[in-house]
């Protein structure tokens, strides 16, 4: 009986995260923006965060992944350390409700805050590969993770078991 209430907590819990809105703005509008699945950009040098991300979600296969907007809810799902103020351009992604391991993030920093966000990532990156996996599944998307920077200056890490493979086809548009 105690697990079927727990259960349900944890139900409830998470579909007041995700919202009943159908407001599918990328615009970032609102805290969680689901992936609208759709790139029109070539080339990284001119795409931007969000085109970026699309890019990664195109390239393989993904749990419904979810657009985080919110500075609480990037505090609860990436780290605290990963301030929004400090980005210039961002594309955070997540799998809110799953027990796999998956997350795609593209930020560009503000020119005077390159070094915090690299640093805020790296310790992000550390933390997924030493801490990151709880279930079983999540072994395989921590050891194909991948984390680099654009030639235009955007900071990525995704996570996944193709991580390579992802990172490889974003990049080449």
């Amino acid at each position: 009986m105690k697990k079927f209430i727990i259960a349900l907590i944890c139900i409830s819990a998470a579909i007041s995260l995700c919202g009943c809105s159908e407001n599918n703005n990328p615009a970032g509008n609102s805290d969680l923006v689901q992936d609208s699945g759709s790139s029109n950009d070539s080339g990284s040098e001119t795409a931007n965060a969000r085109e970026l991300a699309e890019r990664a979600l195109n390239a393989d296969e993904w749990p419904g992944m979810d657009f985080v907007t919110d500075q609480e809810l990037v505090n609860a799902l990436f780290s605290e350390k990963m301030v929004l103020e400090d980005f210039e351009d961002y594309a955070l992604v997540t799998n809110i409700i799953s027990a796999t391991l998956n997350k795609v993030l593209v930020i560009k920093p503000k020119s005077d805050k390159a070094d915090a966000v690299e640093a805020a990532m790296n310790e992000y990156y550390e933390y997924i590969l030493n801490e990151g996996a709880f279930y079983p599944g999540q072994e395989a998307s921590v050891a194909g993770s991948v984390k680099g920077k654009t030639p235009s200056g955007y900071f990525y890490l995704i996570i996944h078991e193709n991580g390579a493979k992802i990172a490889d086809k974003m990049l080449a548009g």
